[in-house]
């Protein structure tokens, strides 16, 4: 039995434009012990179905025993291959490990280590499965974020598997996908960021995918929030909400932490509040054959 005990581009979007908020019932959150401070546990491969070494941060008051939890599955960039560890220099396991991983919700997170040079999708599927059969996971809101090679990783994981993906939302940073598979975005919620000035991966790929993604959502609209004055090193800024209030007035407004998006996503009922009066826009007219980048 597991138990933790607590421890002390004018292409885009527009400004004016529908806002569509899912309405949830947030019980299944709200019975959850309050995280005064959990811990983030190595796992090293040996199990079936496992794939992945990783760290799985588990909430003060989480017990085998106890209610389900929502699982957030973090897939790290290409810096951070190697020994398992050097996961711990980046990203939400960076913040667990300083104490500045601030989540309104308590969550399972589980930040595997990729190998293989590239996130296999399939791979990632099957970890999912593994996860659900060992830790005691609220299948209704596993989400899914990355940055760099991780925030392609979450793209092509939807693009993949779209309506029969794990995850009900999704948080992208500086990454990219298949613009011409998104409609298997339909039913995930999706919300992406990337600096303007980035260097490493433009900014362009964020604005096709999500261009592409709305013209196949007919509730919910995907999300993106440009950072004018960054580059590629946005993640930790956007995991601990540091960055508010520093994006374009130009895309969506980041005035929530991505924390409160996922879980405020959730849509048991389908209902859908509609805020504000707003058009939608999209403008296209590009063609991509190969790209290619360096340094994720």
């Amino acid at each position: 039995m597991i138990t933790i005990c607590c421890n002390n581009s004018n292409y885009l979007v527009k400004k004016n434009r529908d806002i569509i908020l899912p309405h949830f019932n947030k019980s299944d959150l709200e019975i959850l012990p309050f995280d005064k401070g959990g811990k983030q546990i190595p796992n090293l491969l040996g199990e079936a179905n496992m794939y992945y070494n990783y760290y799985m941060y588990i909430p003060c008051g989480y017990s085998i025993d106890g209610p389900e939890y929502p699982l957030l599955i973090y897939l790290h960039g290409g810096g951070k291959c190697g020994d398992l560890h050097y996961i711990l220099n980046g990203g939400i396991p960076f913040l667990i490990k300083t104490n500045t991983w601030k989540s309104p919700y308590a969550m399972l997170v589980v930040s595997p280590q990729n190998t293989d040079g590239w996130w296999d999708v399939k791979k990632i599927h099957t970890f999912i499965k593994y996860l659900i059969s060992k830790y005691k996971v609220n299948k209704a809101r596993i989400y899914m974020t990355g940055a760099s090679m991780g925030g392609f990783g979450v793209f092509a994981y939807c693009c993949e598997f779209g309506n029969a993906a794990y995850v009900a939302a999704v948080v992208p940073i500086c990454g990219g996908g298949e613009f011409y598979r998104s409609y298997a975005f339909k039913n995930i919620h999706i919300w992406a960021f990337h600096g303007k000035k980035d260097a490493s991966v433009p900014v362009f790929l964020s604005e096709i995918m999500i261009n592409t993604i709305n013209i196949f959502k007919t509730n919910d609209r995907a999300k993106l929030t440009i950072f004018p004055d960054f580059g590629h090193g946005i993640e930790e800024c956007v995991y601990n909400s540091t960055c508010i209030g520093l994006e374009s007035p130009s895309y969506d407004t980041f005035n929530i932490s991505i924390y409160q998006y996922i879980n405020g996503c959730l849509d048991i009922k389908n209902k859908l509040i509609k805020i504000g009066n707003a058009k939608k826009a999209y403008q296209f007219g590009f063609r991509i054959t190969t790209i290619s980048f360096c340094n994720w």
